[in-house]
């Protein structure tokens, strides 16, 4: 209560107290015989106090059997919700600004981003039968500089073949994104490199996309261009991919 008062006083004002001068005289109350004005009487309080605003229902848990029924998962008016063969939707989440949602492989649960401001965004985890758990808070990098642990604008969550680590990008530098991974087990996150992840092979490795400078065998600068290569699940460059999405597809299915 004391702090409430505090607060009230702090954002509203205390009423200062004018100083008063030696030579300036105070007027007493008047003590004079006029008739005291009548007593006004309390207003009478509501038994009930007004409802102001019904706050939104929690979306129940869903059970295991509703995720494994589900043919699909999409952000829907800034809320999660399971697809099934008919086109059915059943909401997961309250929002209001939800997205980007993803199964995990054993589709027992699903991990979503949950879009706090413009650039915080956070990265969440619902698994069947329990609620949303936050697993990783959006925060600008602790240097100016530090841009490999920049966490702003966390987006596209993909999971690892056996679910405990999450891929996703954030903001890092003006011409590319940085790619990170969140074990889910440890609670760790760590930077892979710069890009992004765009997709998580079954046996683990990741494909990226960059924007790099390409050098000419005779050291010239080409200028930046896309690059796509392989990366092993720390982010190791295995090798380089073709950039046309054919041409890549065909030597990923060979590898």
């Amino acid at each position: 209560m004391r702090a409430l008062v505090a607060l009230l006083l702090v954002a509203c004002g205390r009423p200062e107290e004018l100083p008063i001068a030696r030579d300036q005289v105070v007027a007493a109350p008047s003590t004079s015989s006029a008739p005291a004005p009548p007593p006004v009487p309390a207003p009478s309080l509501p038994t009930t106090p007004a409802v102001v605003q019904e706050l939104p229902k929690t979306v129940s848990p869903v059970s295991g059997a509703a995720f494994a029924a589900a043919v699909s998962v999409e952000a829907s008016s800034g809320r999660i919700a399971l697809v099934d063969a008919a086109g059915g939707k059943t909401f997961v989440t309250d929002g209001p600004a939800d997205t980007e949602p993803t199964f995990a492989p054993h589709r027992r649960a699903l991990a979503f981003v949950r879009v706090r401001s413009e650039n915080h965004h956070d990265l969440y985890v619902l698994a069947a039968g329990g609620a949303p758990r936050l697993v990783l808070e959006g925060r600008p990098a602790p240097a100016e500089m530090d841009v490999e642990r920049c966490l702003l604008d966390i987006n596209q969550p993909f999971f690892s073949p056996d679910g405990t680590t999450i891929f996703f990008q954030t903001s890092a530098w003006v011409t590319s994104w940085a790619a990170h991974a969140l074990d889910l087990v440890s609670g760790k996150e760590r930077f892979l490199y710069d890009g992004a992840t765009q997709e998580v092979l079954p046996n683990g490795n990741l494909v990226a996309n960059h924007f790099r400078i390409v050098w000419s065998k005779t050291g010239v600068s080409e200028g930046r261009q896309e690059v796509w290569t392989l990366n092993d699940p720390d982010g190791k460059e295995l090798r380089t991919l073709p950039t046309n999405a054919l041409a890549r597809r065909k030597v990923l299915a060979s590898l």
